[in-house]
């Protein structure tokens, strides 16, 4: 479960993998041992009811903490939002060293709000998964965290994109991003990656791929945002 003491993981499920998973929170908090990397995927029956993260968490000592990587798989709302805000709490606390962050949330209904920490400074990769997205926030922390080299999206939602690809437009060229199964009110499902540059020097392209194309170069060669993908990104009415 743990590797010298500094990477935490659970890959147990079911009320036997709460417990364990309890006991060694618990050991981390009554040795005051540091934590460097924090990697849960689990399915736990009780542990991420409300105020449980609440206790616990905050005793841990994370203040070396630069990798946290969390799969929420619990199949029913309520223990989806507790996990997600359990993921928020740590993230929180860790704000000035974490470097990666990953936050795969399992099929819901409907996507939980991630609340960006105002401050990153040290945040080199992010992965979010299943996810709202709100535009101004979350433009506003890749835009402030000066070290952010890799962004990743997957099946993951938000009203206004072009708000979010133009703080990626501003980074620099070297930056990694990808999105993967892309919702919005008018996309089910979207793929791109700022990387694939074969869709530029085709000469029949259509659909997903015209969109690629479109969005690569307004991000990559600083082209004007074309008609095309307003018609596809423009917000909702109020």
């Amino acid at each position: 479960m743990c590797e010298d003491m500094s990477s935490l993981m659970d890959n147990i499920t079911g009320r036997n993998g709460d417990r364990l998973f309890e006991a060694v929170i618990r050991t981390l908090i009554s040795t005051q041992l540091p934590v460097e990397e924090l990697r849960i995927g689990c399915e736990l029956e009780n542990t991420f009811q409300p105020g449980w993260s609440d206790r616990s968490w905050h005793q841990l000592n994370l203040d070396k903490l630069q990798t946290i990587a969390i799969d929420t798989v619990p199949l029913d709302t309520e223990h989806h939002d507790c996990a997600t805000r359990m993921c928020l709490a740590v993230i929180k606390k860790v704000q000035k060293t974490v470097q990666n962050i990953t936050l795969r949330r399992g099929w819901s209904l409907h996507w939980a709000d991630f609340e960006w920490p105002p401050e990153l400074p040290s945040l080199r990769s992010i992965r979010l998964e299943n996810v709202y997205l709100h535009a101004e926030a979350s433009a506003d922390a890749i835009g402030l965290s000066t070290r952010l080299n890799k962004l990743v999206l997957d099946k993951c939602h938000s009203a206004d994109w072009r708000t979010i690809f133009d703080a990626v437009r501003c980074k620099p060229t070297s930056f990694d991003f990808e999105c993967f199964d892309i919702r919005n009110h008018r996309l089910s499902s979207w793929t791109f990656n700022i990387k694939d540059k074969t869709v530029v020097g085709a000469t029949a392209v259509f659909g997903q791929k015209l969109l690629q194309r479109h969005l690569y170069l307004y991000l990559m060669e600083g082209e004007e945002w074309t008609e095309y993908l307003e018609a596809w990104f423009t917000p909702p009415e109020v």
